[in-house]
């Protein structure tokens, strides 16, 4: 292993021109750049007074002053970037990528898969081609495209995705604005409203405390314990779990079933509308009716639930106390109860979502 220390003040800039095998840098306390590489060959630096850059054609181990402002144009390998505080620009990653204890990030392109976590500042993301696990984001947050599958967490600035091709997790975020996921959206613990344009596969929502909009769900649909409006066209079925404060409205439009659990002591104006049997328990309103609009108060009628299906309705009372029977996460189970008084086709449904 071969050597080379520069002096470079607190807060360098420190340009990485191409690593053609794998890249790792680490922020450390010295004021200095130290430099660790297999070939004395494989080394090019150029210092002046603005800037180091270097160029390596093996593996390229750097550490640099936590200050530090890093730029890679091009690793062909896997990047690890631990420590660097000053700022992280990335061009070109042709392995997977991992960032830890940074400060803000611009990424246009990992073509494996990417890993965050702490990131105290911006982060900004124009492709990554694998998988993306993100964590503890403090700043805006913005992607344009995940080729994989994304989890992201604890992130309390707004959230916004344009294009996610694989399944999408989202857990203890601020607002959400998501443009389309090919895949499975899984929300839980949203402290803001949440707009998707279009999902592909199933949608489980789970205390988002703001507003919900989606404008296409073209699976299942399961709503647990929003405190927002609802608003969302599902080509599936739908199993909704509502606590409905005065003033709150939902409107939820399904082509196959939809099951609803409300608070027994709920006060709404409720508009059910369906093409197969529309079936009530346990709430001050008519048990049963054979397709056709119905619509009915509960209480005072402070908030307002609009259901329409191009299949069946359930509608129920939630369990004594409010609480649900279940908290979903993909778990959409109402329990056996509810499902028996929704008919055969119900039945089968509350069967293939518990």
């Amino acid at each position: 292993m071969t050597q080379k220390l520069l002096q470079a003040g607190d807060a360098p800039r420190l340009m990485i021109e191409k690593v053609e095998g794998n890249l790792v840098i680490r922020g450390w306390e010295r004021p200095e750049v130290l430099i660790n590489y297999n070939d004395e060959e494989a080394l090019t630096v150029n210092q002046n007074e603005t800037q180091i850059a270097l160029r390596c054609s093996d593996d390229c181990s750097i550490q640099a002053p936590h200050g530090a402002e890093v730029y890679v144009q091009r690793a062909e390998g896997d990047s690890q970037i631990f420590g660097i505080h000053g700022g992280v620009q990335l061009q070109a990653v042709e392995g997977n990528l991992q960032l830890r204890e940074v400060g803000s990030v611009n990424l246009e392109r990992v073509e494996g898969d990417f890993l965050a976590k702490d990131v105290h500042g911006d982060l900004r993301i124009t492709h990554v081609e694998g998988n993306a696990t993100i964590g503890d984001v403090h700043g805006i947050f913005e992607v344009e495209q995940i080729d994989g599958d994304a989890q992201i967490t604890n992130v309390p600035a707004e959230v916004k995705l344009d294009q996610v091709d694989g399944n999408l997790r989202l857990r203890d975020v601020g607002p959400v604005t998501l443009g389309q996921v090919d895949g499975d959206f899984s929300v839980k613990q949203v402290h803001g409203a949440v707009h998707v344009q279009q999902i592909s596969g199933n949608t489980t929502l789970t205390r988002v405390y703001g507003d919900f909009v989606a404008e296409a769900i073209e699976g299942d649909f399961a709503l647990n314990g929003n405190e927002g409006n609802v608003t969302a066209q599902v080509e599936g079925n739908a199993a909704l779990q509502l606590n409905l404060a005065p003033g709150q409205a939902i409107n939820v439009r399904a082509e196959g079933d939809i099951a609803c659990q409300l608070p027994s002591e709920a006060s709404a104006k409720v508009s059910l509308t369906s093409e197969g049997d529309i079936v009530i328990n346990k709430l001050n309103a008519p048990t049963r009716r054979a397709q056709g609009e119905l619509n009915f108060t509960l209480g005072n009628g402070e908030a307002t639930v609009v259901l329409a299906s191009e299949s069946n309705i359930a509608l129920s009372a939630t369990r004594l106390g409010g609480q649900p029977n279940f908290d979903f996460d993909f778990d959409f189970n109402f329990g056996d109860e509810f499902s028996r008084e929704f008919g055969t086709r119900a039945t089968d449904f509350a069967q293939q979502i518990a």
